[in-house]
């Protein structure tokens, strides 16, 4: 099997791990070019929910939370911008 299609199918299993909330989050964020504020996600699912999953995301190093003025910009963190690429 070549690289490119064992590295998607590695993507599509891990994705099958994350519960439906974390898959919403990673969704938002790949809709948005990897980009997006925690608010516009709490917009969607609530503050407390959003902000559970978001630490979830950040613990296991998905995600980056960069402190812009009164709310957190969010990102894939480096290792995780792969989910980017289609």
């Amino acid at each position: 099997m070549p690289s490119i299609e064992k590295s998607k199918v590695d993507v599509k299993n891990w994705i099958k791990l994350l519960d439906p909330t974390e898959k919403r989050t990673i969704q938002l964020i790949t809709e948005n070019n990897g980009r997006i504020t925690q608010a516009k996600i709490s917009r969607e699912m609530g503050k407390v929910k959003v902000f559970m999953v978001l630490e979830k995301l950040k613990k296991r190093g998905i995600i980056e939370k960069i402190k812009e003025k009164k709310t957190n910009l969010i990102k894939f963190s480096d290792k995780s911008e792969f989910l980017l690429k289609k």
